[in-house]
């Protein structure tokens, strides 16, 4: 997925946001029919606000350098899974995310330092697949009231496309 385009998902999620602050939240699930991931983004934009540095440090999204943390809280509370590479399975990869299986990611941070693989994809499934849900540059963060289940993510350069 080119930048341009990534821009353009974040400028969504940042206007379905502003519609929602004044007309309520959104109570839509996470939708249980496999999809592209485009399709599966799209879907949730509305619902995902993407949070700036400062914002994310006032929500407690504390994660440490260079890793990509994620918590099933939207206020990063409690439960961080953190990692500093791709993981193909979090229930039984190289870092075991147990709440996972159970319970969306509705907060992520990418505090990543790699200018090379700054992009990072989250995936619906194990080994990258069934759609991805969300992708996010080194410095970004987001928080979802509904949330979005995920098994995997890896680490991306910023012009190659989640899905290959």
């Amino acid at each position: 997925m080119n930048r341009i385009l990534q821009r353009a998902l974040g400028a969504l999620a940042l206007a379905g946001a502003l519609v929602l602050s004044t007309t309520g939240p959104a109570s839509a699930e996470p939708s249980s029919a496999g999809s592209a991931g485009a399709a599966v983004a799209a879907d949730r934009a509305a619902d995902i606000t993407p949070a700036s540095p400062e914002l994310a440090a006032r929500l407690a999204l504390s994660c440490p350098s260079g890793n990509v943390c994620v918590w099933p809280n939207t206020g990063g509370t409690s439960n961080r899974c953190t990692w500093t590479n791709a993981d193909a399975d979090w229930r039984s990869g190289s870092v075991a995310c147990s709440w996972s299986g159970t319970q969306p990611v509705r907060a992520a941070y990418n505090n990543g330092q790699s200018t090379a693989y700054d992009v990072v994809c989250l995936y619906r499934n194990a080994n990258y697949s069934g759609g991805y849900l969300f992708l996010f540059q080194r410095g970004d963060s987001w928080t979802s009231s509904s949330g979005v289940f995920t098994r995997s993510h890896r680490w991306l350069a910023p012009t190659t496309p989640c899905l290959s």
